[in-house]
């Protein structure tokens, strides 16, 4: 049986992509780093302001997951149940739709939206987990959809 032209080229695309968008530039990165005299001789040290800053960062992304999955619940399980997602164009259009505005554009609409005093960790939180819900939505759905774990 010989395979269909998209079963090959769209893997062969995403590589691709991966490999231009992630992979090269952070090899590029790190040879440059250790090839040229951009560290200094005792090593890289760090300090407590930058170990502060990671947790802090780590804290963040953490909760933002973890937002961003709660999220995605209702849209997953609307796809999921549906079996196939091409019943539900308009949902899946508008969560792409959704992923094709930069999360800069949702940080300006919230900003216009909340009071000045609100806590700009939560803003931060609540930007990223609601920009990016759409992807852990397609998954859980596509693992539903297999019968993998169908809710109701």
């Amino acid at each position: 049986m010989r395979p269909r032209a998209s079963s090959i080229a769209i893997p062969v695309a995403a590589w691709a992509v991966f490999i231009l968008a992630i992979a090269w530039p952070t090899l590029s990165l790190i040879v440059r780093c250790l090839t040229q005299a951009t560290s200094p001789f005792e090593g890289f040290t760090f300090t407590d302001r930058q170990i502060a800053l990671l947790w802090r960062t780590f804290r963040l992304s953490a909760a933002a997951t973890l937002l961003c999955l709660v999220l995605s619940l209702p849209a997953a399980y609307v796809l999921g149940r549906s079996r196939d997602p091409a019943k539900r164009p308009l949902l899946v259009a508008l969560m792409m739709i959704l992923l094709l505005a930069p999360p800069m554009v949702c940080v300006f609409g919230w900003q216009r939206i909340l009071p000045a005093k609100f806590n700009p960790y939560a803003q931060c939180i609540g930007v990223l987990a609601m920009w990016a819900w759409p992807i852990p939505a397609m998954f859980l759905a596509a693992g539903w959809s297999r019968g993998l774990y169908c809710p109701g």
